[in-house]
């Protein structure tokens, strides 16, 4: 199938999620949202909820800059390989002069499993806009809120979890043909969700046995413990091709978010042909390489890093690189992870590979403190309905023979207590409506069949009550890591002489800011993040320190000392300059043994003297 003619066909479904998602299309949501109150225990925002759509946000981002035209600019940086438009937003007290201030990132839209993230972007725009409008005089904030438009705009349903592809034609199978053999929306409910085919023949081996717990669920056999294998799975769909396998050559071929450096997985089908390859992927880069004042960021996609804390142990196969955090960056990521947890109510997570995503790259590669989240994970089922606590739960199971009691459970340790909680959430709280129940269909190559499964992207958003609180979290963390950037300075600079015509130069260069200049991984990976001091002395006139030094990091509030013997005429003036990526330089301009200090911050505290004294 040619995957252009899938992207003008409408979308009857958003990437599966329309019956739970958006009023508009009724066919699978048969009970409203709770609200967060019912969910999570806590009052429902006096916001009103936020857009449902990625179409809808990004108009009230568009309506954003009508609105506040000082404040809020607009541009496309890249064209998607399925022509669309991917946009940067900035938010600035002088959109002139942005790019000359330190900038915080807010990038959203990696994830098709997630689109609720670029409605959470948009409320994070108007919330630091309407809150934090003051600190824009001192950074600004980017803002990509559908960094991957193709697939959150492909017009076709989406299995749960699939590769958030963009529209660029990959021949997965390598058969000489691209993008042919897509999983299809047989029973036309318009999702893509598993199929299993009871007691398969030669030829396809049964894998799965139902879940003896919930019958509902399917879980991989173990014939260890007793699990005989009944069912082969797999995603719903034909064989168009003829080659015996089912879906395995999708529509496009891309995830953005699987294509930058840091940990490439080359191998993998749907990393690109290499890295950067696709524009979206090469725009971002390009737009954080040419802001160089580029503070930290925060990524709304499929890897967590504030909900958990990223384990520091793990090691790739050199042995000395971290996979995803060095053990010297886990006291900041776990009470910035504190800080996240408090304020968005996540407490649970859906564990992913964070291999090519962007904000790896930003943290490994480009020494950022980077952050990523879901924003949002499984919440506390409300309580069962009845005296025995089973409420609805076995509606719609149809495997009779693999049936353990009315309710459809059967006192037995579920393999996957997680899907059986949402199982819970979906019955208590949506009426059933965020899982399929498994019913006959006849396949054309498979013969009898049954398709069902949790609707694609329920476990995945939250319901659009909760978003406001999530946009708000968004919003006050950007925030939070604007007020605490790194803030570097010449902090003081004394002069002694020691001999006529020798002088010792002592200086401090100090970070005022919460932050580090360079993460602990950026170190490890010589990020560009030092602080560089240079002396114009004459190399033959240093008679001790070095004329250019590096700094390869400051602590959050530390200092670095630096120390030169420099044999030249009191008349010849010396000059220290301090550069860092994130500030103007600074320099201290020593005549004899008085100091002045050039483009330096004042600060309550910091000093140049002479001889140790003002």
């Amino acid at each position: 199938m040619n995957h252009r003619a899938l992207h003008v066909m409408p979308c009857t479904a958003l990437l599966g999620l329309a019956g739970l998602l958006d009023p508009a299309h009724g066919a699978v949501r048969t009970a409203p949202h709770p609200s967060v109150g019912a969910l999570q225990d806590t009052a429902p925002p006096a916001a009103p909820p936020l857009s449902q759509s990625p179409a809808e946000a990004l108009d009230a981002l568009a309506a954003l800059v009508r609105e506040r035209p000082a404040m809020l600019s607009m541009r496309d940086i890249a064209t998607s390989p399925g022509g669309r438009p991917v946009t940067a937003w900035t938010l600035s007290a002088d959109p002139k002069t942005a790019d000359s201030r330190p900038g915080v990132l807010l990038v959203a839209g990696l994830d098709a499993d997630r689109p609720a993230h670029v409605s959470i972007a948009a409320g994070a725009v108007r919330h630091l806009l309407d809150t934090h409008a003051d600190l824009l005089s001192q950074v600004t904030v980017y803002v990509i809120p559908c960094a991957n438009p193709d697939a959150l705009y492909g017009g076709t349903a989406r299995a749960e979890a699939a590769p958030s592809r963009n529209a660029r034609s990959v021949d997965d199978d390598r058969d000489g043909t691209a993008d042919e053999d897509s999983p299809r929306d047989l029973d036309g409910n318009g999702m893509i969700t598993p199929m299993r085919r009871l007691n398969p023949p030669p030829g396809d081996a049964p894998t799965h046995a139902v879940d003896p717990a919930e019958r509902r669920l399917v879980r991989a056999a173990d014939p260890v413990a007793g699990a005989r294998p009944e069912f082969s799975m797999h995603i719903e769909g034909t064989d168009a091709d003829g080659d015996g396998r089912i879906g395995e050559d999708p529509a496009g071929g891309v995830d953005v978010d699987c294509n930058f450096p840091a940990r490439w997985p080359e191998f993998a089908s749907h990393a690109g042909a290499f890295q950067l390859s696709e524009p979206e992927s090469a725009a971002i880069a390009t737009f954080v390489l040419e802001r160089p004042r580029m503070a930290g960021a925060l990524c709304l996609g499929r890897w967590e890093s504030l909900a958990r804390t990223p384990d520091p142990k793990p090691r790739d196969s050199t042995g000395k690189t971290p996979m995803e955090l060095d053990a010297g960056d886990e006291a900041l990521w776990r009470e910035l992870g504190k800080v996240w947890r408090d304020s968005s109510g996540q407490s649970r997570w859906t564990d992913a590979d964070p291999s090519g995503c962007l904000a790896l790259w930003l943290y490994a590669h480009r020494g950022l403190p980077a952050f990523s989240t879901q924003g949002w994970g499984r919440p506390d089922a409300p309580k069962a309905e009845g005296a025995d606590g089973t409420g609805p739960e076995g509606a719609g199971a149809s495997d009779g023979k693999a049936a353990r009691g009315a309710n459809g459970r059967s006192g037995a340790k579920a393999a996957d207590e997680e899907s059986v909680e949402w199982l819970a959430i979906s019955d208590r709280a949506y009426g059933g409506s965020g899982f399929v129940p498994w019913a006959p269909y006849a396949h054309p190559t498979l013969g009898a069949v049954e398709i069902g499964g949790f609707v694609p992207g329920f476990r995945r958003n939250p319901p659009p009550d909760a978003r406001q609180r999530i946009a708000e979290a968004a919003g006050d963390f950007v925030a939070m890591i604007a007020e605490r950037r790194p803030q570097v300075r010449i902090d003081s600079v004394t002069v002694e002489e020691l001999a006529p015509g020798i002088r010792r130069i002592r200086m401090r260069i100090a970070n005022d800011g919460w932050l580090p200049t360079a993460t602990a991984m950026g170190r490890v990976n010589e990020a560009p993040g030092a602080v560089v001091v240079r002396i114009d002395s004459p190399r033959e006139a240093i008679k001790s320190g070095s004329r250019a030094s590096r700094i390869a990091s400051i602590s959050g509030y530390g200092a670095e000392d630096l120390e030169w013997v420099v044999h030249q005429s009191p008349a010849a003036p010396v000059r220290i300059e301090a550069r860092w990526r994130a500030m103007d330089p600074q320099a201290a301009v020593i005549e004899g043994t008085a100091v002045r200090l050039e483009g330096v911050p004042a600060r309550a505290g910091a000093a140049a003297s002479q001889g140790g004294a003002q």
